[in-house]
């Protein structure tokens, strides 16, 4: 009895996922609009300035700089 070898696609053999590394991507880019931008400017005035700053510009955050 001659044995029949089925030769399959590379489709019918791996199941690809589309979305795989999404959800990593966007982590780097809603960390690349937040918290990038809030070290440097963080990282640029220093600590203290940054905490002056901070009090009198509505849009940076303050975290629990005096």
């Amino acid at each position: 009895m001659m044995a029949v070898q089925m030769v399959a696609s590379m489709s019918e053999q791996t199941q690809y996922c589309t979305t795989k590394g999404l959800g990593w991507a966007f982590l780097v880019i809603i960390l690349s609009f937040t918290a990038l931008p809030l070290l440097m400017s963080l990282s640029i005035m220093g600590p203290e300035e940054y905490a002056r700053q901070c009090k009198v510009a509505i849009h940076m955050p303050c975290f629990g700089l005096n």
